[in-house]
């Protein structure tokens, strides 16, 4: 009897962690408020001079997608799309993104009503590309969707492989 009451106080046990961290890895908006520290450089935090930029100075911006892979405690692990790794203090200043649409990179700034919402090199979600009138619609921070010209946007790995097509030399793994 003792043993099956310990099994039971184990299983409860593991079962309330599991229901306390239900996180699963993937991409997300990052919110107003969203705490964060920049720990390691990705391949746009150089200066033109190859020197790597002081990881305090690096900046997160609301609307961005960021993939977050890892936690541990309230840590939160995460990529952005150009390999900065970043350690946010909690999941809940960032969204999941809907199961339907792409990461895509912003080319131009765009703008909502109360002024700029995102500028040119950020990586945001694309919820549907709308052919007929040649239009982007995005989602950003406060679930906020706008329309933008869809030159504005390209998807990131389209953007990827058409910068990258041509330098690229692939190896066997050994």
């Amino acid at each position: 009897m003792k043993k099956v009451i310990t099994l039971i106080a184990i299983t409860i046990i593991a079962c309330n962690g599991y229901a306390q961290n239900n996180f699963k890895p993937g991409w997300y908006i990052v919110e107003k408020g969203a705490e964060y520290a920049v720990v390691a450089n990705g391949f746009l935090d150089y200066s033109e001079k190859g020197k790597a930029i002081n990881t305090e100075s690096l900046l997160i911006k609301t609307g961005e997608v960021v993939y977050v892979w890892e936690n541990s405690k309230d840590t939160y692990i995460a990529n952005e799309w150009f390999g900065r790794i970043s350690f946010f203090k909690s999941i809940s200043k960032l969204t999941p993104v809907p199961e339907n649409g792409k990461i895509g990179y912003l080319l131009n700034d765009v703008e909502n009503l109360n002024g700029k919402a995102a500028t040119a090199g950020s990586g945001v979600w694309i919820t549907e590309f709308i052919t007929s009138n040649k239009t982007a619609v995005i989602l950003l921070n406060d679930n906020q969707k706008i329309t933008i010209p869809s030159e504005d946007i390209t998807i990131l790995a389209t953007f990827l492989v058409k910068e990258n097509e041509n330098n690229l030399l692939y190896k066997t793994a050994k």
